[in-house]
């Protein structure tokens, strides 16, 4: 026989935390190990129900939730956190996933979904709505060229001077105008582009503006 999927909850109010819980102890393989008001502060995590699932309420003190999700996924890297009471938006649990909750389930659900969501993530399987998964490929992309521009932002070494051509560059001021402002020839300020063009290694001045700015050089 197979032993139970062991799940605590921790959220605000004792009285929907139980009436919850109560619900989930007359699941059949499942098994409501008790509940947390609150695990804030500084002091270590120490679940001693040894839960299989901690479900996490969303009401749990507004934007601490996320905090919460994240102290729980490092210092109880074994327990499986879904938060549950969302607002039914995907991008409502992108940062829960960001923080490490692997489930979610929104206030509009029954609670026939949320025991289905419990046996899915203990299993390791993934329950995700198309939108959901829109959303968090999206932050993939977001993330991804976040972190393209950073390693190319570490890469590229400009001197204090390309740094103010390149600034002025992102103003769209012409060679011309650059020299003037700099009391520079114009064959100077030419050297300086092309140099910073190819330590970009991009070819077009907009181009290179663009990749600066996500760089956070300009």
């Amino acid at each position: 026989m197979n032993a139970p999927i062991r799940v605590l909850i921790i959220g605000d109010g004792r009285l929907f935390i139980e009436a919850v819980g109560l619900s989930i102890s007359r699941q059949k393989g499942v098994e409501f190990v008790g509940f947390r008001q609150t695990l804030s502060g500084q002091h270590p995590i120490s679940l001693t129900e040894s839960p299989d699932i901690a479900l996490v309420a969303a009401s749990v003190k507004g934007t601490l939730t996320a905090r919460l999700v994240q102290r729980l996924t490092e210092e109880a890297p074994d327990v499986k956190v879904i938060v549950f009471g969302l607002d039914n938006e995907p991008g409502a649990a992108l940062e829960y996933i960001e923080a490490g909750a692997v489930g979610y389930i929104s206030k509009d659900k029954s609670f026939a979904d949320l025991i289905n969501l419990i046996e899915a993530v203990y299993q390791e399987r993934t329950l995700c709505s198309s939108a959901l998964a829109l959303t968090v490929f999206a932050r993939i992309s977001e993330l991804s060229h976040a972190q393209a521009a950073n390693r190319m932002g570490r890469q590229v070494e400009l001197t204090t001077r390309e740094k103010e051509v390149l600034s002025l560059i992102a103003e769209n001021l012409s060679n011309k105008e650059i020299a003037g402002h700099l009391g520079i020839t114009l064959n100077t300020v030419k050297n300086h582009v092309h140099n910073i063009l190819e330590k970009f290694g991009v070819s077009y001045r907009r181009e290179l503006a663009r990749n600066a700015s996500a760089c956070g050089i300009i």
